[in-house]
């Protein structure tokens, strides 16, 4: 999961973590728990960050699988 690009598609939609959460139902907590690497969500969280996020499938890509292999090779999106 890229952290970074989830960060920023939260703070491009919603301006802050807080409200982000507020329109989601979580607690704040639980979204900064994934930015900062300590809580990795899983299919259903990452498609309701989607839906929440109005990302399409191609930011969806960027963000929650970065990578191609389970042993870590980039993926060549540009």
């Amino acid at each position: 999961m890229d952290r970074l690009r989830f960060r920023s598609a939260i703070f491009r939609k919603y301006r802050s973590i807080s409200a982000f959460t507020t329109a989601i139902g979580w607690p704040k907590n639980k979204a900064n728990n994934i930015i900062n690497g300590k809580y990795i969500p899983d299919v259903d969280e990452c498609a309701q960050f989607a839906t929440f996020l109005d990302i399409d499938a191609f930011e969806y890509m960027q963000i929650f699988a970065p990578y191609s292999s389970p042993n870590g090779d980039k993926r060549t999106i540009s």
